[in-house]
């Protein structure tokens, strides 16, 4: 039973350390601006195309823009 708990502890650690990894390479924070202003931007600086759009509600629209290096980003219009 100890060395049950002792793995799970470990493997809690473990993911823990690996999300703080993946959360500190995140670059930008939320920015506003011009819809197409901003997917001008994703596509010259990331090279991102849209490959997802749907609704969110009735009053917003999200689009998942794409690399082939694997960045990303999450547009959201209202």
């Amino acid at each position: 039973m100890f060395a049950h708990i002792c793995s799970l502890s470990l493997v809690a650690a473990l993911a823990a350390i690996s999300f703080c990894n993946i959360a500190g390479k995140a670059e930008a924070a939320p920015q506003c601006g011009n819809h197409d202003k901003i997917v001008e931007v994703l596509g010259d600086k990331f090279k991102e195309t849209r490959r997802v759009m749907g609704v969110v509600n009735a009053k917003a629209v999200m689009e998942i823009f794409m690399s082939p290096q694997g960045t990303w980003s999450i547009v959201i219009t209202d």
